[in-house]
Formats: structure tokens, C-alpha cells, sequence
């Protein structure tokens, strides 16, 4: 057996400008059979031949256009259309306002996100398995050393709303918890996949089963020992995606108050373990017999609101050539078993057009190259309000200078908390700014089922 399960209506795109803050309200929660949710997750249509990276040329000779978008909370690359690539940052902002008010009232309101969107999948960067690699990425675990987010502005099956509003869940957890473990960050991206927004009635609606979920899964399957020992990238597979999402939606339908307990203590640092045992003290084999219940017989919550978006302000600009190229290259460098060559090709290709280029150059240190003093300074000179040409600063410079341009490289940094100098560096602070300043940084509970 199978059931097609739609989104709502695209939400229409407000262009005006003004800094009214969103209002989020909790109108009801509609209870719904998730039998079917156990028999089938079916794929959504046949798979193409072998996929091939398609890089467009540059625009000076004939390729497309590419922009900088820059909204409160994202700076967005993207060679797409006008009208997508606004539509785009309009979106991501939405679907970070749902999440935030929803769930994580605390996370940090100044925290910003980088965003690489190309036109459409083919222009992605292909990983040893001839798949194409997008998704976000810690800010210690790229050369940007901020938060960074890569996709396709046009997703096949015309998933892209499902994708853009899982991933910016996953930029919004990455500043709220330090570490977590890999099936939980998995499973909370997916269960926000499935934030479907309506502007014509002004609603937003969370917990659907994501259309993205485009795999099988069983009752039989559920097994939670594996799941809760993956705690890598290296373990994260179909099958601990979409169990773990069947754990996440389950405890935020039956036991929202254990499930915000956990989240809570992960957020202050308490480990995986230990934070489960306390928050969630089930034994795993009764846990995973409850779960495999509700899959079969069992009732979801989806949670409804009414919003009220504000039109956020977004600034323009064409990229150089150059500074497509560094993207580029960052882009490659995200798939190292595949990239490197590309990586270096367009690398050097933009130092050679823009030698100040703070990309560029961070992406050579990245590749252990050395940069003289000469250009360090430069570097800094042409771009004094960018915290991270005080890295490269910093990290190139000797004796006084050098300490000079880490402190300052941290006083920069400080002002996004979506940004990782190094540790050593800089004295963070153990908490940040909330959208709520008299918050401490962290989770709120999950939505909890209004009356309905």
C-alpha cells in the first residue's frame, strides 16, 4: 500500500522592506494515522544515467549571471534567476523565523549563514560515488570557517522547499548545539523538511511526513541499538535517517516534554549518553516496541500556526569573475576525495585575477600554502571589516602583528556567532546573543500540542 502525501500552496514573495519582526501562534495540532508511514517512504521516480558536474562559464564569457544576495540572517551566492534567487533568500529566512520561533526561541539571533546556490544539481560537485554532494556544513569543518550551506535552487521532483527548509534547520541546530550526535542531526533536518508555510492564509504547518523521505522503511527496520550507536558521519545511511526520524516524531507526538529535556541538556554540553539516560530513562528494547506501535497503529501530531512574516531588507551585488571562481573552489574543496584538482584550478585561477581575494587565500592555507606578510597586509588593507582577513592575518604574521590581528580577527568574529575562529584565539563566551536577550543560548521545548 502507498499514500501521495502533497505540501501546501508555495507561499507567495514579499518584496517590501521593513524590520518588523515575525509573529508565530500556535492555532491547533491535527492528530492523523501514520499506518501507512511504516509500509512505504517510495521513491518519487526513476534515477538518471551516471550524473556529470556542468560548470557554466564564467560571465564575461557568456555564462550566467551570478549574485550576492545578503539578508539579516544569510549571504547568498547564486547564478540562478533574479526572481529565484530572491525568492530563495526569502524563503530561507521564513523557514529559519518557523524554526527558531517554534522550537529554538534561544538560538542565536545575530548567527549568519553562507548559502551556494547553483542553478540546479548538475553544477554541483559529484563525490567519489558519482553523487551530487550539497547540505550544511559546520563552521570547523570547512575552509570558510563559518557556517555554509551548499544547493541546488532547482531540485528534480521540485523538492526544493523540503530541502531548503531542512538544511536551514540544520544551520539553526549547528548554532544551538555544539555537538550532536550524527542520526539525531539527521533526524531533526528531516523532520523539519516537512515545515510546509501557506502565506495566502497565512499559516505554517510542522510534523507531515517529508516528501523527501524518498526510501523504504519498515517496522521491522526500527532498530534503535544501531541507531543510537551511530554517532558519526561515517554510520548515517537510509536506514538511520528514517528510523531516527521515526524516533524524532514519535517522542515530539508522544513525549515532547522528555524529548525537550534531552535537547536540553545537549545543548549544555552534557553528553549523548548520559543526557539520554536522564532525559528519555526508557530501556531502548520498550523505547523501540513503542515506537514500532505508533508506526503501525499509532497517530502524528502535525502542529499549525498562524505567522505573520516581515519583509526582510536584501541587498544586491554581481560577483567578479574571481570571486565566482573562489566559490567554485570552496565548493570542490567540500569533496576532497573528488575535488582537489578543481579546487586548486579555480583557486589559483581567482588569486590570479584578485590576489586579496579572503576566499581564495583561505582556501590555500586550508591547502597548507604559505602567504608572505606583503600579501597578508594587503589582504587586511582591502578588507579591514572581514574577520577572517585578521585570520589570515594572524595566522601568516609573526610576534606582535600576529597577535595584533588574532585579537582583532576575534573582536570581528564575535559578531557572528555562526563563525569558529580558532579556540585558542579567542575567550568565546559560553553563551550568545538570543533572539530573546535575556535567553541563554539553547533549545526551547518543542512545540507542544496546543488545545485543539
Amino acid at each position: 500500500m502507498s499514500r501521495s502525501w502533497r505540501r501546501g500552496e508555495a507561499a507567495e514573495v514579499p518584496r517590501q522592506e521593513t524590520t518588523t519582526p515575525a509573529r508565530v501562534q500556535a492555532t491547533g495540532a491535527s492528530r492523523r494515522s501514520i499506518a501507512l508511514f511504516a509500509l512505504v517512504f517510495m521513491a518519487c521516480g526513476p534515477q538518471s544515467a551516471v550524473p556529470v558536474q556542468v560548470v557554466p562559464p564564467l560571465p564575461t564569457h557568456g555564462g550566467p549571471r551570478w549574485t550576492e544576495l545578503t539578508s539579516p540572517h544569510f549571504t547568498l551566492w547564486t547564478d540562478c534567476t533574479e526572481d529565484r534567487a530572491h525568492e530563495l533568500i526569502y524563503e530561507l529566512e521564513r523557514y529559519r523565523q518557523l524554526v527558531v520561533a517554534t522550537v529554538f526561541p534561544k538560538a542565536a539571533a545575530s548567527a549568519r549563514v553562507t548559502v551556494v546556490a547553483v542553478r540546479d544539481a548538475s553544477e554541483l560537485p559529484l563525490t567519489a560515488k558519482a553523487r551530487p554532494s550539497a547540505g550544511t556544513f559546520r563552521a570547523r569543518g570547512n575552509a570558510t570557517l563559518q557556517t555554509f550551506m551548499m544547493l541546488a535552487a532547482h531540485v528534480q521532483y521540485g523538492y526544493e522547499e523540503s530541502v531548503e527548509a531542512g538544511e536551514t534547520a540544520r544551520a539553526v541546530l549547528f548554532g544551538v548545539f555544539r555537538e550532536l550526535p550524527s542520526w539525531l542531526e539527521g533526524a531533526l533536518s528531516f523532520y523539519f523538511a516537512s515545515l510546509n508555510i501557506n502565506e495566502r492564509d497565512s499559516m505554517a504547518s510542522i510534523g507531515e511526513l517529508p516528501v523527501i523521505l524518498s526510501h523504504r522503511v519498515s517496522v521491522e527496520g526500527a532498530h534503535l541499538a544501531k541507531l543510537f550507536a551511530c554517532v558519526s558521519e561515517a554510520c548515517v545511511n537510509k536506514d538511520t535517517t528514517t528510523t531516527g526520524w521515526a524516533v524524532v516524531a514519535y517522542l515530539f507526538s508522544e513525549r515532547a516534554g522528555e524529548l525537550a529535556a534531552y535537547l536540553e541538556l545537549l545543548a549544555a554540553g552534557r553528553p549523548a549518553d548520559l543526557a539520554w539516560a536522564q532525559a528519555v530513562p526508557t530501556p531502548l528494547d520498550v523505547l523501540e516496541r513503542d515506537v514500532r506501535a505508533w508506526l503501525l497503529s499509532g497517530r502524528h501530531t502535525v502542529l499549525h500556526y498562524k505567522v505573520q512574516f516581515p519583509h526582510w531588507q536584501v541587498t544586491e551585488r554581481a560577483l567578479a569573475d574571481a570571486e565566482i571562481l573562489a566559490v567554485r573552489a570552496l565548493m570542490s574543496s567540500l569533496v576532497p576525495d573528488t575535488g582537489m584538482a578543481r579546487m586548486r584550478a579555480d583557486r589559483d585561477a581567482a588569486l590570479a585575477l584578485a590576489p586579496t581575494n579572503v576566499l581564495a587565500n583561505m582556501l590555500a592555507l586550508a591547502d597548507h600554502r604559505n602567504i608572505d606578510r606583503e600579501r597578508a597586509s594587503a589582504i587586511v588593507a582591502a578588507h579591514p571589516d572581514d574577520w577572517r582577513a585578521w585570520w589570515i592575518a594572524g595566522r601568516s604574521l609573526d610576534g606582535a602583528p600576529a597577535l595584533a590581528a588574532r585579537a582583532q580577527a576575534c573582536a570581528l568574529a564575535a559578531a557572528n556567532p555562526a563563525a569558529e575562529p580558532p579556540a585558542d584565539w579567542c575567550a568565546r563566551a559560553t553563551t550568545t546573543q538570543a533572539d530573546h536577550p535575556a535567553d541563554a543560548a539553547g533549545p526551547g521545548a518543542p512545540p507542544t500540542p496546543p488545545a485543539p
